[in-house]
């Protein structure tokens, strides 16, 4: 079931100039993670789905599975975001396309660049379309059957489409009347220009769409180094997510000079990113001494939890403002702030390509503004690590997603439908 959407209204200042017309997702059907903090979440979904499918050894090792594997957590009674499609990958049909041929891709598999609830995916990423040759390259995720695509997070990768139900199967992939494009939100607008090797982002499905295999497209620039396309990782969401944070004001109390890129959809090279500097504070983070980060919204936004990219902490506690709409976000009172969920014992996952760490909340939140308290540094968990984290008082984060659970195609539409009026 959905409800109801809105749209950011343009404002005075020079920030809220740049969310005008920016959609704001909201819905009440989400899921949201799976994962490491703490056994009762785990518990109580595994209670669910014994009484489900009448408990058996299979279901037991599966959810054991999931636990080993799943860098998500949730709070008992939060919803679970967790990878879709894992359980019907085509490994025969995971092929690439280019100069007018199609060939399969051996390496693992899809399972190279796929999440699933079973397995994480390579940390190399893989490449398609190798060669001088001009033009498309394609690659093909296929499934054995039929799949609910609502979202999909990637890192890289080029544009998106999904195979159209009418199409047969596994799909043709130089035929793009088989295939439904993608959009996803940048600078505030829908579009379906290519994500780089740098960059993340959510591509969005119309409501209720099924699949059997998604396509990734990438048309490099004749002057370009390397023509092959590449894709990081791949996480299929059954509901349609969108992430708000880019339409937010980042502040960061250790780094204020860099908390843009806290939200710029970039992984910013690796070591590029946001942190509260070279060597840290000056006392290992804790709970008495927090690394502070907060996105402020000129308007109210829906919210069901934060997916947290490249991530150089291991704890975080998440706060929702719930001040009026003329207070200052950054000088408001504790008593204005009501705690939203919160996460421990969370990875690096380095050195993966795309390593989502899930945030859910115990409930859906409206708010304008929300707090982050970085309570615990990063863990030393690679040797590549290990002089990164000086002693627990350094943390990073490549990049900050809010997640909003998307509820209409009819904004989505009407706003494309603008831009291209525009062109026109």
């Amino acid at each position: 079931m959905m409800s109801h959407c809105s749209i950011l209204e343009s404002m005075d200042d020079a920030h809220n100039s740049r969310v005008s017309e920016t959609l704001i997702w909201t819905g009440s059907a989400y899921s949201a993670p799976l994962g490491s903090n703490g056994t009762s979440c785990a518990l109580v979904e595994s209670a669910r789905i014994i009484a489900t499918e009448k408990m058996n050894m299979k279901h037991i090792a599966v959810l054991t599975a999931i636990l080993l594997v799943s860098p998500c957590v949730r709070a008992a009674g939060a919803p679970v975001f967790l990878p879709a499609g894992g359980a019907n990958l085509d490994q025969a049909a995971f092929s690439q396309w280019v100069d007018g041929k199609e060939m399969p891709i051996a390496e693992d598999g899809p399972y190279s660049v796929m999440w699933t609830t079973q397995k994480r995916p390579d940390w190399r990423g893989v490449k398609f379309g190798e060669g001088r040759a001009v033009g498309m390259r394609y690659l093909r995720i296929a499934f054995t059957e039929p799949i609910t695509v609502g979202s999909v997070l990637v890192r890289g990768g080029g544009s998106l489409s999904v195979l159209k139900p009418e199409a047969a199967y596994p799909g043709d992939l130089a035929d793009d009347s088989q295939w439904m494009a993608a959009d996803r939100l940048l600078d505030g607008k829908p579009s379906r220009k290519e994500v780089g090797r740098e960059d993340y982002a959510f591509w969005i499905l119309p409501a209720e769409m099924q699949t059997r295999a998604m396509r990734f497209s990438h048309l490099p620039s004749p002057g370009d180094p390397e023509m092959a396309g590449w894709l990081g990782g791949v996480w299929v969401n059954e509901q349609r997510l969108g992430n708000v944070a880019p339409q937010a004001l980042a502040q960061s109390v250790a780094r204020e000079d860099v908390s843009a890129k806290l939200i710029d959809e970039s992984n910013n090279r690796t070591w590029g990113t946001w942190s509260n500097g070279e060597q840290g504070a000056a006392l290992p983070v804790s709970p008495e001494h927090p690394e502070i980060i907060t996105l402020t919204w000129p308007k109210p936004v829906k919210l069901s939890g934060l997916c947290l990219l490249w991530t150089g902490l291991s704890s975080v506690e998440v706060d929702a403002f719930t001040g009026g709409a003329s207070e200052n976000v950054r000088e408001a009172a504790d008593s204005r702030w009501q705690r939203a969920g919160s996460r421990s014992g969370m990875d690096a996952l380095y050195p993966m390509a795309l390593g989502p760490n899930w945030v859910p909340f115990e409930k859906q939140v409206e708010t304008r503004a929300l707090r982050l308290h970085i309570v615990a540094g990063a863990k030393s968990r690679h040797p590549h690590l290990q002089d990164k984290v000086k002693g627990g008082r350094r943390v990073w984060l490549g990049e900050l997603m809010a997640v909003a659970p998307l509820a209409s195609d009819a904004i989505l539409i009407r706003q494309r439908n603008l831009a291209l009026k525009k062109k026109g």
